[in-house]
C-alpha cells in the first residue's frame, strides 16, 4: 500500500499499524519503525525514519517523523509534532499544538503542551512543564534559572512552586505582572508572583539577589 503523508515526497510505501488491542492504528511509512508494543491512534502518522517503540503512544492527530525516537512510556497526542532528531521518552507527555524538534531531548515526567516549542539542543527533563507559548531553542537546559537569547530577544525562565499543588513549573519571567516577597530563607525565601493570565505562583528564590533580578526585568 501507499500513502501520501503530505511532506512533499508524494505517495510512499506505508501500512496501517495494528495495535495490541486489535484496533487499527494510523499510517506508518515503511521507512519508519513502530514496534508491536507501541500504540498508534487511527489518525496519527509516523513517517520518515522515525522510531516508536516500547509502550509509547502516539494518537490524536499527532505526527512523528524525520529521525525522531519516541520510547519508554512517552505519549504524543493532540496536534503535537515531533521531528528532526528529537527524542521523547520516560513518562513524558507532548500534546496540544506543541512542537519538539531539532536535537531536543524531553524525558522523565516532563510535559510539553499548548503552543510550546522545544527545539535546537534543548533539554527538558524532570518533573517540569513547558506550556503556553514558551519557546526553547539552542543549548537550553531547564534548571533553576535559564537565560536563552535568540535574535537579540532574551527569554528568562525560573523554577517555581505552584502555590496550590506545589508542583514544579518552569515559566517565562517576562510574564510576571506583580511580585511580593513573603518569607526569608537560606536560598532567598519565597516570593508570591502573579502572571499575566492571573495565575498565582510562589517562587522558591535561588538567592538573595534574585528578587532584584526580577525587578530589573520589569523596570
Amino acid at each position: 500500500m501507499k500513502y501520501d503523508f503530505k511532506d512533499g515526497n508524494g505517495l510512499v510505501e506505508a501500512h496501517r499499524h495494528k495495535n495490541q488491542d486489535g484496533t487499527k492504528g494510523g499510517w506508518v511509512a515503511e521507512t519508519a519503525t513502530v514496534t508491536e508494543t507501541a500504540y498508534i491512534g487511527p489518525n496519527a502518522k509516523i513517517y520518515g525514519n522515525a522510531i516508536v517503540c516500547d509502550n509509547a503512544k502516539v494518537y490524536g492527530h499527532a505526527k512523528v517523523f524525520d529521525y525522531t525516537q519516541i520510547y519508554g512510556d512517552a505519549q504524543v497526542y493532540g496536534y503535537a509534532n515531533v521531528y528532526g532528531n528529537a527524542k521523547v521518552f520516560g513518562d513524558t507527555q507532548v500534546y496540544g499544538d506543541a512542537l519538539v524538534c531539532g536535537d531536543a531531548l524531553v524525558c522523565d515526567y516532563a510535559q510539553v503542551y499548548g503552543n510550546a516549542q522545544v527545539c535546537g539542543n534543548a533539554l527538558v527533563c524532570g518533573d517540569v512543564e513547558v506550556f503556553g507559548k514558551d519557546i526553547f531553542y539552542g543549548s537550553t537546559e531547564l534548571n533553576n534559572l535559564v537565560e536563552q537569547t535568540d535574535n537579540n530577544s532574551k527569554i528568562n525562565f525560573v523554577k517555581v512552586i505552584n502555590s496550590y499543588n506545589e508542583k514544579s513549573v518552569y515559566i517565562n519571567v517576562n510574564q510576571i505582572v506583580s511580585f511580593e516577597k513573603i518569607s526569608q530563607g537560606t536560598k532567598g525565601g519565597l516570593t508570591k508572583v502573579t502572571m499575566s493570565n492571573n495565575q498565582e505562583y510562589i517562587f522558591e528564590l535561588i538567592d538573595d539577589n534574585f528578587l532584584n533580578y526580577i525587578q530589573g526585568i520589569h523596570e
